[in-house]
C-alpha cells in the first residue's frame, strides 16, 4: 500500500507543480500586457497633446495677425450682446 500511496503523492505533487507553472505565466504574461498598454496609452496621450499645442499655436498666431476690427467681429461670438 505504501509503494501505491507514494506513487500518487508523487502524481499529484508532478500536476501540482505544472499548475503552478501555468498559473505563473498566465499571471507573468497579464502583468506584460498591462505594461504594454499603460505604455500605449501613455503615448498616444503625448502624441494628443502635443497636436493639442500645435493647434493652440497655429490659433494664437492666426488670432495675433488679426486686426482689431477682425479681432473684435472674431470675439463678439464669444460675449454676451
Amino acid at each position: 500500500m505504501t509503494p501505491l500511496l507514494s506513487s500518487l503523492f508523487g502524481r499529484i505533487r508532478e500536476w501540482v507543480v505544472i499548475a503552478f507553472v501555468a498559473v505563473a505565466t498566465i499571471v507573468g504574461v497579464y502583468l506584460k500586457g498591462r505594461s504594454d498598454g499603460g505604455t500605449l496609452a501613455s503615448s498616444r496621450a503625448k502624441d494628443a497633446l502635443i497636436d493639442d499645442i500645435k493647434t493652440q499655436k497655429e490659433i494664437r498666431d492666426e488670432v495675433a495677425s488679426l486686426s482689431d476690427d477682425d479681432l473684435s467681429r472674431r470675439l463678439s461670438k464669444w460675449t454676451r450682446q
